[in-house]
């Protein structure tokens, strides 16, 4: 959620907050799961990095910061959580960035340069500099990724309801 914030707020996922809570993570899983546990939590990790690479791939259509967070999420809770925060992010990050693209008057421009981007990149090998060729309002990526958590979180509460029909 702080990432979120600071990602709103100032434009900023801060590696003073990511990179902790990967060792956190990496730690404390290890020690409540044991193997298991550290298992799971590496291969968070190692999801989270997978996105760089494919973003790096693509050119860098995700910042840095939003990477380390998804590692960050992929060590405290694996990649199955991660997985889903993945999902719902992604969701809601597309609903942010067509409703910022509408009322910015830019969504089409980034529609053509999107198309263009990725027919020069199959046909060329161009990169593909979407985080720094397009124009107009920049998406909090991390805004998303938090909401797309506590979405995440919600199918796990189902001691909540279990609690309410007793």
């Amino acid at each position: 959620m702080f990432c979120g914030y600071t990602d709103l707020r100032y434009g900023k996922v801060y590696n003073l907050v990511t990179l902790p809570a990967i060792a956190v993570g990496i730690v404390v899983q290890g020690l409540n799961g044991g193997l298991a546990g550290l298992t799971a939590s590496v291969e968070g990790v190692l999801v989270g990095f997978a996105l760089f690479l494919v973003s790096a791939l693509l050119g860098r259509i995700i910042g840095g910061g939003d990477i380390k967070l998804l590692m960050a999420i992929g060590a405290l809770q694996g990649p199955a959580f991660l997985a889903w925060t993945l999902l719902y992010g992604s969701l809601l990050g597309a609903m942010a960035a067509v409703v910022l693209g509408a009322s910015g008057g830019v969504l089409r421009e980034r529609l053509r340069s999107l198309v263009a981007g990725v027919a020069m990149r199959a046909a060329y090998g161009v990169p593909m500099e979407a985080g720094h060729a397009a124009s107009g309002p920049r998406i909090p990526y991390a805004a998303a990724i938090a909401a797309g958590v506590m979405l995440a979180v919600l199918p796990d509460r189902r001691w909540l309801r279990e609690e309410a029909t007793k």
